[in-house]
């Protein structure tokens, strides 16, 4: 669940400029917690970054204002024991709310103009082979060249492409980004 940035007021955010951070919640380890995951995140390099997390059982007057009401917390908090710190695979938990974030982005949804539909279509595709083999942790641009029978020189052409026509978000050198 995304924050607007009247959410974020009053919190420890105010050194930040304006829009500059998101705040996302979610409950752990499901819809029914006990667990409020709090990630806050920026744009970075043109890459969304979690830059913070509080994990809770608990919150404040001012935390449950700034929640909506499906996520309220209790006043009286669960003990954050080692076990717990132990089973939350916080990489996972961070790489999953980052897709579901760059899932919601604006990608076009026409092709832009100068474009052949063939075209087109073959960069859904990459970028479709390429969210899934990051999701499922392998190695996206070897996934897209071994779909299309091309080096991974060729498949890191197309995925260039797909990025820049918005189909994939942009990454910096080395760093996959699904």
């Amino acid at each position: 669940m995304d924050a607007t940035r009247e959410d974020l007021d009053g919190l420890e955010l105010e050194h930040f400029a304006e829009d500059d951070v998101t705040l996302t919640f979610q409950r752990y380890p499901d819809d029914n917690g006990p667990w409020m995951l709090r990630m806050y995140w920026q744009t970075i390099d043109g890459r969304r970054e979690c830059v913070g997390i509080k994990l809770s059982s608990m919150a404040t007057r001012a935390e449950n204002r700034a929640v909506p009401p499906p996520l309220q917390m209790p006043a009286t908090g669960v003990p954050l024991t080692p076990g717990i710190v132990r089973e939350l695979r916080i990489g996972d938990l961070i790489r999953a709310e980052r897709e579901r974030l760059d899932e919601t982005r604006d990608a076009p949804a026409v092709r832009p103009a100068g474009l052949r539909e063939s075209t087109w279509r073959r960069l859904q595709e990459v970028a479709a082979i390429y969210r899934a083999a990051y999701s499922a942790g392998g190695k996206p641009t070897t996934a897209v060249a071994e779909r299309f029978g091309l080096t991974v020189g060729g498949a890191s052409s197309l995925v260039s492409r797909a990025r820049d026509v918005g189909l994939l978000p942009p990454t910096s050198r080395g760093a996959s980004q699904g």
